[in-house]
C-alpha cells in the first residue's frame, strides 16, 4: 500500500503540468483528477502484484482508463470535468472492495493440528 501511495504522488506530480498549458486535463478540478489516480495507483499495484509482476494488465487497465474517459467526452453526454467528478465516488468505492477483498485473501488460514 505505501509504494502504491509513493506511486500516485509520483503519477499526480507527473500529470501536474497539464494544468499549466490548454488539455483535456486543465478541464478537470485537480483534486478530482488526483483522487482517480490513486484509485488508479493502488488497482494497478494489486494488478501487478497478482500478475507476478507483468506489466501487460497494468497496460491493458491504464488503456481502457484513457479510452474510456475519451469515450465520453466524444459522445459528449458529458464533460470531462464530470466524467471523473460523477465517476470518483465508484472508483473510490470499487477500490476498497478490491482492497478489502484482496488483503482478505492475503491473510493465511491458521489450522489447530
Amino acid at each position: 500500500m505505501g509504494a502504491s501511495l509513493i506511486i500516485a504522488t509520483v503519477w499526480t506530480l507527473w500529470h501536474a503540468p497539464l494544468w499549466s498549458i490548454n488539455s483535456p486535463q486543465s478541464e478537470i478540478s485537480f483534486l478530482i483528477f488526483s483522487g482517480h489516480v490513486f484509485c488508479y495507483s493502488i488497482l494497478m499495484s494489486i494488478l501487478f502484484i497478482e500478475s507476478k509482476g507483468s506489466l501487460i494488465p497494468v497496460i491493458i487497465f491504464h488503456f481502457f482508463v484513457n479510452i474510456s474517459s475519451g469515450y465520453v467526452s466524444l459522445l459528449g453526454s458529458h464533460s470531462i470535468s464530470d466524467f471523473y467528478r460523477l465517476s470518483l465516488p465508484y472508483y473510490v468505492g470499487i477500490t476498497a472492495v478490491i482492497i478489502g477483498l484482496y488483503e482478505f485473501t492475503r491473510k493465511k488460514v491458521c489450522t489447530l493440528t
